[in-house]
């Protein structure tokens, strides 16, 4: 990670064989990039489509342009409180270029002299002296170039890392506050990818931007120079512009499609490879490490041919440019000596509006070209970083830029009235949904039901009938498509989410569990504005019967759960959730198949505690079960099917009746 912000800027420096005409080509692109943001590639393909397709088609491109370009300035947007850096920085980079540029003029001044010396039969020790101030300037220039250099080096990189650190926090902040149809639509794996990869691509944009900054000072700058010295091998320089606009336009387009697909095959890889460590006990059980780790396998040799392609036609494309470059320089030697050798014939011709050019000015125009096409070269270098940078950061600009369609907690949103809130009363109207991931498909049909404060109510019915669809949009996971879910007389798509949930306490059949202590897990449940003793803390513990375990363990309260406790075992795990919940004291409790996984001790302690926890009447208690020792003490019972409630009552009402729910009975469905 040392290296990961470091600045280079050895390509500025270097010279190389690249053509001049690389400026130029490179200006495109980047109005490409810019302006068009690829899009505007696509129009060839429509030319011999009808009128109506080319119509879409220009629709289309203008939406995919508009988008790009919006995702560029929120790419800006990023660095906004960064300003002052980069401000600094720049004048670095702009004080370097001048130094670098004055000193290629000055080689050229140095050599005029010693060729006139050397041309001399008796040079005298005060000639030498002369040439004294000429090494010092050259000392000088060069001291401070490298100080600028550190300094632009310094202010880019702060900006860097301040950017990334900042960008990575906003963006964990942002996936947070997003509607859960987002997770619905986006797995972990490829989360955890924008995260940690895509925001590295930043740091990759930054160093492109800083090496743009230089180069282009120094291009100017030297233009002018060479301007000055001979505008006739200027012009001379930019003679291949056509061919290098050409390929540069190519390979953009090519680099830029190839880099997304890496980014996407990483992201596939990550995806892959948080599967195969989250479940890796149920992998080893089944004896399918080959065939998990294969599908890994697969997704990063993807990534490596196509990175492999990637490398092939970097080469390729920076040896065409230097071979560009030879040429150049080549002609730029041969004409530059032409002009030297037949100056006074080439006078009458209109050159005498140049200055005459000598050995010494012509060593300096070659310098400075090298300089520029040197900086021209990182253009195209940067070009080429900013293709696979910048297609590498789409979907993380995509998610700073979606916006969650339901309220936010603590963002918006009304709260209930206190006294209805003290006994809330729940019920769905006319509630249908589905899901965000299967609009098609209908999980509920019109939903009436009504739960009046401090009733328990069960909830049965075969797998897939939609129970637990109705604890998610009681939590406000969703928006229901039509009707409404109203708690405490409020509906709750209005409400703010965090002070919803500060009712309620939610326990999944699955428990959650933290790495950390188990006090730290059970304290989890801590409802906001609320602080909790020891005491507190072991009082929940004894309602749910884990207080006993805990204390058998060697840290007690400090004892640490592993990662999604593994260090524990299901039923332990199970009422540490349920303590977990019970500390919240919550108005509604929701109990999402508590029993179903746990051996036959675990399910009586757990059972027990839920038993004892309805018995004090103090909230309403929902309860999705399939064992008919809990179902059948409920108040209310409450059967589903196919996203409809066929029926309602209390167990014996429900048996006698011998419809729905007895059949659910006798058929094991609703075990006793």
């Amino acid at each position: 990670m040392a290296d990961e912000y470091a600045f280079s800027f050895a390509e500025v420096h270097s010279i190389g064989n690249q053509s001049i005409i690389s400026t130029l080509f490179s200006v495109i692109s980047w109005k490409r990039l810019f302006c068009c943001c690829g899009s505007c590639g696509n129009r060839a393909q429509f030319s011999y489509v009808t009128s109506d397709q080319s119509t879409r088609a220009k629709r289309e491109e203008h939406r995919n342009a508009q988008k790009n370009h919006g995702r560029f300035i929120s790419l800006l947007q990023l660095a906004n409180r960064d300003l002052w850096l980069i401000t600094l920085g720049t004048l670095f980079v702009i004080f370097g270029a001048a130094f670098d540029t004055a000193s290629t003029v000055f080689l050229g001044s140095t050599l005029d002299v010693l060729y006139s010396y050397s041309a001399s039969k008796s040079v005298q020790l005060e000639e030498f002296i002369d040439l004294l101030p000429y090494f010092v300037i050259f000392f000088f220039i060069y001291v401070f170039e490298s100080v600028m250099s550190f300094f632009n080096t310094v202010c880019f990189g702060l900006a860097a890392r301040r950017m990334i650190t900042r960008t990575r926090i906003r963006l964990l902040s942002w996936m947070m506050i997003q509607d859960i149809s987002f997770f619905d639509k986006n797995s972990t794996g490829h989360l955890i990818s924008r995260l940690n990869v895509d925001v590295t691509k930043l740091n990759t944009i930054a160093t492109a931007a800083a090496s743009l900054l230089s180069a282009l000072f120094r291009i100017i700058v030297g233009i002018v120079v060479m301007m000055g010295i001979s505008w006739p091998l200027t012009l001379l320089s930019i003679a291949l512009v056509p061919l290098s606009v050409l390929i540069s336009l190519i390979y953009g387009r090519v680099i830029r499609s190839l880099s997304k697909k890496i980014v996407d095959g990483l992201a596939d890889s990550s995806n892959a490879a948080t599967s195969c460590l989250q479940n890796v006990r149920t992998i080893r059980a089944y004896g399918q490490e080959q065939t998990q780790t294969s599908k890994y396998n697969r997704h990063i040799k993807r990534v490596y041919h196509r990175g492999r392609l990637l490398t092939f036609l970097g080469a390729g494309f920076s040896s065409v440019t230097i071979f560009i470059g030879g040429l150049t320089t080549i002609s730029l030697i041969f004409a530059g000596s032409l002009l030297i050798k037949y100056w006074d014939y080439y006078r009458p011709f209109g050159l005498y509006i140049m200055t005459e050019l000598t050995v010494g000015r012509l060593i300096s125009f070659l310098n400075t070209a090298q300089t520029v096409e040197g900086a021209m070269s990182s253009l195209s270098s940067v070009y080429t970083t900013l293709m696979e940078a910048y297609g590498g950061t789409h979907r993380l600009i995509d998610i700073l830029n979606q916006k969650p369609t339901l309220l936010v907690a603590g963002k918006g949103g009304g709260t209930f009235q206190e006294a209805a809130a003290i006994q809330p009363t729940i019920q769905l109207a006319n509630v249908h949904f589905s899901y965000p991931t299967a609009p098609d498909r209908k999980i509920l049909h019109g939903v009436n039901l009504k739960i009046t404060p401090g009733q328990s109510v069960a909830l049965v019915g075969s797998s897939g009938s939609g129970k637990s669809t109705i604890f998610q949009l009681l939590l406000n996971y969703y928006k229901p498509v039509d009707g409404k879910v109203l708690v405490a007389g409020a509906d709750v798509s209005q409400v703010d989410p965090a002070h919803l949930r500060s009712l309620i306490a939610y326990v999944p059949q699955d428990p959650v569990l933290f790495e950390g202590t188990i006090r730290d897990n059970i304290l989890f449940g801590q409802a906001p504005g609320h602080y909790y003793t020891q005491t507190d803390i072991q009082r929940a513990a004894q309602d749910a019967f884990a207080h006993d375990f805990i204390m058998s363990l060697p840290n007690q309260y400090e004892s640490r759960v592993g990662e999604r406790g593994a260090n524990l075992s299901g039923g332990q795990k199970q009422r540490i959730a349920i303590a977990r919940a019970f500390l919240r004291q919550p108005k509604i409790l929701m109990l999402d198949e508590a029993t179903s996984a746990l051996d036959t001790h675990s399910e009586v302690l757990v059972q027990r505690a839920i038993d004892r926890f309805i018995s004090q009447g103090k909230s309403t208690v929902l309860v999705i079960a399939h064992r008919l020792s809990t179902v059948a003490k409920a108040d209310v019972i409450v059967v589903m099917d196919r996203g409809d409630i066929v029926e309602q009552g209390t167990h014996d009402e429900l048996v006698a009746k011998g419809t729905v729910y007895a059949r659910l009975v006798h058929g094991q469905q609703v075990k006793g």
